[in-house]
């Protein structure tokens, strides 16, 4: 299966305009797309899809960032493939 990245950070906004809106537009598509397997990221860090469904189905990252602070100490951040 076809693999890609999707860096999602715009999403950790509160309020959405403009960039926000288009990334959000993107990871929905990249949600429902069952043809590629979807990492989605902040910068190297990986995000779960339930936490980037929620920002989608509440058009904000309001409350995103103590999970990111959580993903950035004790998760691991994606690599280059070798």
């Amino acid at each position: 299966m076809t693999e890609a990245v999707l860096d999602i950070s715009a999403l950790f906004e509160d309020t959405w305009t403009g960039i926000p809106n288009v990334v959000a537009a993107i990871a929905e598509r990249a949600l429902a797309d069952q043809s590629i397997s979807w990492t989605f990221t902040y910068e190297t860090i990986p995000i779960a899809r339930n936490v980037v469904g929620s920002f989608l189905a509440n058009h904000s990252g309001s409350g995103g960032l103590p999970f990111l602070a959580d993903a950035a100490w004790n998760g691991a951040p994606i690599s280059r493939p070798s």
